[in-house]
């Protein structure tokens, strides 16, 4: 079997973006785990959300959205694998990264998650630097521009049955079209 574990190698998988509903797109997320579990190959996708979404942290209780506003607003609802935050999917493209435990060396979760966030940030703000915007990274996974957040991300670690490998995949948005006044509207926590 190939050894994927280098991040520059051209063995990745690329999924082109694609828009799909709240709920495919995260079962897309889910199938694709199963897929680096079994495979070994990391696998990118970026996506869009159609209709318009709020995604919640696998924690974060469904009482911190309201879902009316969400409704009036044509938001789709959906709880992400991943932790974090809420999030409006509306106005960015968001992406999926899928790695096997393997390909980020021999430390423990933290660790690895750190480097993952580290790898992929760095991947983010040096793309951006290239069209010479300046980009900061923030609390390991916000990317800061003009000294507004313009992408955020969260991780999560699963064991998949039946499978050779444990996979970490992170979910990320960049925003190009903020759509902060309407995470502000729907949101119940003052941290919005």
């Amino acid at each position: 079997m190939p050894n994927y574990s280098k991040w520059r190698d051209n063995a990745w998988r690329f999924i082109p973006r694609a828009s799909y509903d709240a709920v495919t797109n995260m079962a897309l997320d889910e199938v694709i785990r199963k897929y680096v579990a079994e495979s070994g190959r990391p696998t990118i996708r970026f996506y869009d959300w159609k209709p318009w979404a709020v995604s919640l942290g696998y924690n974060q209780s469904l009482e911190d959205v309201d879902l009316e506003k969400c409704s009036a607003y044509g938001l789709d609802v959906v709880r992400r694998a991943s932790g974090g935050g809420a999030v409006v999917h509306a106005g960015g493209i968001t992406y999926s990264i899928a790695v096997p435990r393997s390909s980020l060396g021999k430390g423990n979760l933290h660790e690895q998650r750190d480097l993952l966030y580290q790898k992929v940030t760095k991947l983010i703000t040096s793309s951006l630097e290239s069209f010479e915007v300046r980009a900061v990274v923030r609390n390991k996974t916000d990317i800061i521009v003009h000294e507004r957040k313009i992408s955020g991300s969260s991780s999560s670690f699963k064991l998949v049955p039946g499978t050779r490998d444990s996979v970490w995949v992170m979910h990320g948005e960049i925003f190009y079209d903020l759509g902060i006044g309407m995470l502000a509207a729907v949101y119940k926590k003052d941290e919005a």
